[in-house]
C-alpha cells in the first residue's frame, strides 16, 4: 500500500469537501442577501406606489379648489363636493395604510411632516370657504391666494420629499446587496485561494 499515494486521495477529498463547502456557503448566503433584498424592496415599492397614488389624489383635489372658491357660482363647488370628499377620503386611508407599514425613522419624519402640511392646507381651505360662505368674497380670495395656494404647495413637496425618499432607499438597498454579493465572491474566492496555496 502506498501511504504517499492514499494521502493525495484524502487530501484531494478534503480539498473537494474544502470547495464544496465553499461554492454551498456562496450559495446560500447570496440566496440570503437576495430574500432579504426582495423583501425590503417590495416594502419600499409599496410605500413607492402609496405616496405616488397619493401625490396624484392630491393633485386632483388640490386643482380644482381655488377655482371653485373665487368662483362666483355656488353650483361650480357643490358640483366638485362630492368627487372631492371622497378624494380626501381615500388620502385618508393611504395615509393610514403608509402609517401602519414598517417605517424607518426617516419615513416617520416624512410622514409627520405630510400630515402637518396636509392639516395646514385643509385649515387654509376651510378658511377661505368660511370667509367665502359669509360673503366676503375679496377676503375669501385673498386668503385663497395667500394661504390656500401656499399651503397646497408645501403639501404637495413634502409628498415629493417623500417620493423622492423612497426612491433613495431603493437604490441604496440594491447598491448595499451588490456590495453584500461582491463581498461573499471576495471572501469565498480568497478561503479557495488558501486552501489551494
Amino acid at each position: 500500500m502506498d501511504l504517499r499515494g492514499e494521502l493525495q486521495r484524502v487530501a484531494q477529498a478534503l480539498l473537494l469537501m474544502v470547495a464544496l463547502s465553499l461554492i454551498g456557503f456562496a450559495t446560500w448566503r447570496s440566496q440570503v442577501v437576495q430574500a432579504r433584498t426582495d423583501a425590503a424592496v417590495a416594502d419600499v415599492d409599496t410605500k413607492l406606489r402609496i405616496a405616488v397614488e397619493w401625490a396624484a389624489l392630491t393633485e386632483n383635489n388640490r386643482t380644482p379648489t381655488p377655482a371653485t372658491m373665487t368662483s362666483s357660482e355656488a353650483s361650480a363647488e357643490a358640483a366638485l363636493r362630492p368627487t372631492m370628499a371622497a378624494t380626501s377620503k381615500t388620502i385618508s386611508g393611504l395615509q393610514k395604510t403608509l402609517g401602519a407599514m414598517p417605517l424607518t425613522d426617516a419615513d416617520r419624519a416624512a410622514l409627520d411632516a405630510i400630515a402637518k402640511a396636509r392639516q395646514g392646507m385643509l385649515d387654509a381651505r376651510k378658511q377661505a370657504q368660511a370667509l367665502k360662505a359669509a360673503g366676503q368674497a375679496y377676503e375669501g380670495l385673498q386668503a385663497v391666494e395667500k394661504q390656500y395656494v401656499p399651503a397646497a404647495e408645501a403639501y404637495a413637496q413634502t409628498q415629493r420629499d417623500f417620493i423622492a425618499l423612497q426612491a433613495a432607499a431603493k437604490q441604496a438597498l440594491s447598491e448595499t446587496a451588490a456590495a453584500e454579493r461582491r463581498t461573499t465572491i471576495t471572501l469565498v474566492s480568497l478561503a479557495a485561494l488558501a486552501v489551494v496555496a
